[in-house]
């Protein structure tokens, strides 16, 4: 204990030491800053004296010569401007104009002064305060002529001084101006704008050292160093002193130190001191005052920290023991949880296990202790398939098998930091039986949805029966009401195939089967396929419809092109059909950007019929419509708002419907107006830290390409290779990072871009996730090449900084592509152009499916690959088809109706047409695998079809070499 007391004592030796030290360090800073303080009002003060003295000469004289005073008594008009400009001078200069007399050589006079009031200046000496006094104007004749001064002169005169300028005509003094000027007022006026009561004063002194005005004492002070400063003044430079001055102030004698700045000023040409002093006793009682504080706050603090330690010291072993009971009663509560956790160490070796979770893998704590922690534990194939539509992030889920039961665990790990190493908790909990509701909840609706699409076969098979019987009734000659009862069965076929249609879409949403694209598109060329869908039937119904996008919309971005052209297109369907005439207008705005996160807002307006507002809650049901019998008059099952409102809520949006409108005034045609949002991602170009225009030749692009250890991508090298860049490689490993930054802050040797390579077991996000918390994306053109392409990886991508996602199997002309738009002053020499491999571009694709929404769904695709592809609703068409036109391959779905993909694939091929047929189907069980191999097909592709995949079949067969 005395060791402490004694290192206590010390301590606070030492703080008084320190605090001395440091009080009279900031004594000394406080002077500097101070007199630095001092030195610039000093500076400020006499500039400002200097150039208000300035000014008032050059307006003085401007008034002088602006006029012809000569004139001054005999022109009315001259002595009325002349006075103006000496009043507004008298205005402008209250403290230094005391009077002005104006006066010729005939004895005429003219006086501009004020109603005198008493006043004592700071030295005692009376005064008028002139900005206080009415302004009078006399006008006399004197006795005798007033002495007449022939150039300027400033003459003193008691406590002030007489300014005269000569009124001259013909070379000739006919009169005079005379300012009486009071200097005293002058300066005090300008000393009061910087003067700081009781701590600091001004004074004047003259080139004499007479002290002629100070704002400190009416009394007589004595300054003993005062020849110091008229020292320096008389030699016309700047200074500073610390010295005393000797006096009394309001009755009682004083000495103080103060620190005085001090500069010559000249004043209505005499020559003149501007001292500024500041009391050095202020400075020193603050810093005394604020070192007894914080002393006192010291010593308080160290009282404090002794009587804490002492405290603690005494009940530190009364805290071990409730610490060690803690611990006692923790572990015995995680034992109880109904969760299991588990403690794993660096190396996922098991430290501690609970009952639950010993429970959960059926053994004891004992053998999982010192055990490895699998990452992922599957069940065996027969048990266990992957489900993307499982409600549970499949990484979370542990699926074990133990004596033939599947186990299925939700498990969460949580990294932690304890003593000095990273170790895991691992807490799992059973959802085996939530897992099993759920698959035979998913198997009903699959069973549902089987029973939906094989109906939907059967249904439209008689319906193209009668579709086509209608289109052949149409082309004989009928009179006007066959043709007419042959339209209605048109009209009603065309109908009930958008009915099944919607019911389809309706299940699959229903379902959670509904899948979302995530593909570059171009808004305004989507829209502009809206509005040729719909701007023939407006114009035929004298409807003025317009889609109107606001310019501040990107056009570049990442979504569902075809499900918001869904969604509008089932808004604008409705607007056409129950707008009898008016217009329709669809306003296309952007509420949020941020982070690339694009909510776009559109708005759909018509003058049509109206919703009544108890039905606007209806709007979006399940099989209903505004009104029941707007269902009989204009058709429809009510489906086509609920799906629009179901995909909206897929793509992270929102709908509403109001009626009515703003747009109509009719109460018979109130109108409506939808306004729904949706979530799309911003695809225009990337801002990066990358000098491209000093780019020339192929060469000086070096590329870094990251793959996984161990293996190689010839394909990408070759490429790379013939385009003539400069490739590094590296195998991804715990220094890459650091190597890459090194090169980013070089300037000749720095990289172009970086190639990240993401496969099944090398996840590129990783790296590109330690890029963005290195603040390196912006450093480099970052292109990501996935072999292994999952939702939302475009969109993930562009979040961490990726210019480009590639999707393998790609063309070499996309990466060529990609080099020339970066780098477009590349001037290639001759023969330096690399051949490109790339898809032809001018196949003749045809495709056949008997679903209409999968038909525009194909449509949007090859469109978005850059093909225009023909049609065909089942497999007749696809003969009759063939028989009228070459095509270069066929995409052709398994079932349809009058003859199904397989039977017209072989029919083709009995016709001995050999072009690649391509099988499309939903069911992608080994039966439909091994079928498609077997017959007239070439290849096998699986529902919902995906960009890679028709890429991948069109680089197989389509692929040529091209230098352009």
């Amino acid at each position: 204990m005395r060791k402490i007391y004694i290192s206590i004592s010390l301590v606070i030796i030492t703080i008084l030491v320190v605090n001395l030290y440091y009080y009279f360090d900031i004594y000394r800073q406080q002077i500097d800053f101070q007199k630095n303080f001092l030195i610039n009002q000093t500076q400020i003060c006499s500039y400002e004296i200097e150039k208000r003295a300035d000014d008032f000469e050059n307006e003085l004289n401007y008034v002088l010569f602006s006029e012809d005073f000569s004139r001054f008594f005999s022109d009315p008009a001259i002595r009325e401007s002349g006075i103006q400009k000496l009043e507004l001078l008298y205005a402008n200069y209250s403290t230094l104009v005391n009077n002005i007399l104006v006066y010729d050589n005939r004895r005429n006079v003219a006086s501009l002064y004020k109603d005198v009031e008493t006043g004592v200046s700071p030295t005692g000496r009376p005064f008028a305060p002139n900005s206080q006094r009415e302004l009078k104007i006399d006008f006399f004749t004197t006795n005798t002529q007033k002495e007449l001064r022939n150039r300027d002169e400033i003459v003193p005169e008691k406590s002030f001084f007489l300014y005269y300028l000569p009124i001259i005509k013909d070379n000739q003094v006919v009169g005079n101006i005379e300012v009486t000027l009071n200097i005293e007022m002058f300066i005090y006026d300008i000393f009061s704008k910087y003067h700081v009561e009781d701590i600091q004063w001004q004074w004047l002194i003259d080139s004499e050292g007479n002290i002629i005005l100070n704002n400190l004492t009416d009394e007589t002070f004595v300054v003993p160093e005062l020849y110091k400063i008229t020292g320096d003044l008389s030699d016309g430079f700047m200074g500073d002193l610390q010295h005393e001055v000797i006096g009394e102030f309001r009755g009682k004698a004083f000495q103080d130190e103060v620190i005085s700045v001090y500069l010559p000023t000249r004043i209505m040409k005499q020559e003149y001191g501007v001292v500024f002093s500041l009391q050095t006793d202020y400075i020193k009682e603050a810093i005394v005052l604020n070192a007894l504080l914080i002393a006192g706050i010291t010593l308080f603090l160290v009282g404090l920290i002794i009587f804490i330690f002492l405290s603690v010291i005494k009940q530190k072993s009364r805290e071990e023991k409730k610490l060690r009971e803690s611990e006692y009663a923790l572990k015995n509560m995680v034992e109880s949880l109904p969760i299991g956790i588990l403690i794993l160490g660096p190396d996922k070796r098991v430290r501690n296990i609970n009952r639950t979770a010993s429970h959960l893998f059926k053994t004891t704590p004992e053998q999982m202790t010192g055990a490895i922690y699998p990452d992922i534990l599957l069940a065996s194939e027969e048990n266990h398939e992957k489900d993307d539509y499982s409600p549970f992030n499949q990484e979370h889920v542990l699926h074990y098998k133990k004596d033939e039961e599947e186990i299925v665990l939700y498990r969460k790990e949580i990294p932690l930091h304890l003593n000095g190493e990273d170790i895991f908790l691992e807490a799992l909990m059973d959802i085996t039986p939530i897992e099993r509701a759920r698959k035979q909840e998913a198997a009903a609706n699959q069973a549902k949805s089987d029973f939906l699409a094989k109906m939907s076969h059967e249904i439209r098979t008689p319906l193209h029966g009668i579709m086509g019987m209608t289109e052949a009734l149409e082309r004989n000659k009928l009179s006007g009401e066959q043709a007419e009862t042959v339209r209605s069965i048109k009209k009603s076929a065309e109908l009930l195939l958008s009915v099944i249609a919607d019911i389809l879409d309706f299940s699959k949403i229903e379902a959670g089967k509904m899948m979302l694209e995530e593909i570059p598109f171009f808004l305004r060329k989507e829209m502009d396929i809206v509005y040729q869908l719909f701007h023939h039937e407006a114009e035929e119904k004298n409807i003025d419809l317009k889609i109107d996008i606001d310019p501040a919309v990107p056009d570049e971005l990442i979504g569902d092109p075809f499900r918001i052209r869904q969604v509008l297109s089932n808004l604008l369907d409705n607007a056409v059909k129950f707008t009898p005439s008016g217009s329709i207008q669809v306003n296309i705005t952007k509420t949020e950007d941020r982070d690339g996160v694009i909510i776009l807002r559109f708005v759909v307006e018509d003058t049509g019929i109206g919703i009544p507002q108890e039905k606007l809650e209806e709007v979006f049901g399940s099989f209903r419509q505004g009104d029941n019998s707007a269902s009989r008059k204009y058709g429809g099952m009510g489906l086509g708002t609920t799906i629009s409102k179901q995909l909206v809520e897929m793509m992270n949006g929102q709908i509403r419907v109001e009626s009515p409108a703003s747009q109509s005034n009719l109460s018979n045609l109130p109108g409506t107006r939808f306004v729904f949002t949706v979530t799309v991602f911003s695809n225009e170009k990337l801002k990066k830290n990358i000098e491209y225009k000093n780019v020339k030749k192929y060469h000086q692009i070096k590329t870094l390409i990251i793959l996984e250890k161990n293996t190689n991508d010839d394909y990408l090298l070759k490429t790379l290779h013939n385009f003539g860049v400069s490739i590094y490689l590296n195998f991804y490993q715990d220094n890459t990072i650091d190597l890459i930054k090194n090169n980013a802050v070089q300037k000749l040797e720095k990289y172009k871009a970086i190639i990240i390579k993401h496969t099944r077991t090398f996840d590129g996000f990783q790296v590109l996730k330690r890029f963005k918390e290195e603040e390196l994306t912006n450093e480099f053109l970052i292109i990501l090449i996935s072999s292994h392409d999952e939702r939302n990886n475009r969109i993930r991508a562009r979040r961490l900084g990726v210019d480009y996602y590639i999707i393998e199997p790609f063309e070499s002309s996309e990466l060529f592509d990609i080099i020339q738009d970066n780098f477009p002053n590349i001037e290639p020499e001759e023969g330096e152009t690399p051949p490109l491999m790339k898809i032809k571009k001018d196949i003749s694709i045809l495709v056949a499916d008997d679903n209409f929404i999968n038909q525009k769904v194909a449509q949007a695709i090859f469109k978005n690959l850059g093909y225009e592809i023909d049609m065909a609703a089942d497999g007749k068409e696809v003969i009759e088809k063939t028989a009228a036109r070459s095509y270069d391959i066929i995409f052709m779905d398994v079932m349809m109706p009058e003859m199904d993909g397989f039977e017209a694939a072989d029919e083709l091929r009995k016709q001995g047409k050999e072009m690649p047929i391509i099988a499309v189907t939903a069911d992608t069980n080994q039966e439909s695998r091994v079928k498609s191999n077997h017959t007239s097909m070439n290849d096998f592709i699986a529902k919902p079809i995906k960009v890679d995949e028709i890429k991948r079949v069109l680089i197989r067969y389509f692929t040529e070499e091209s230098k352009d």
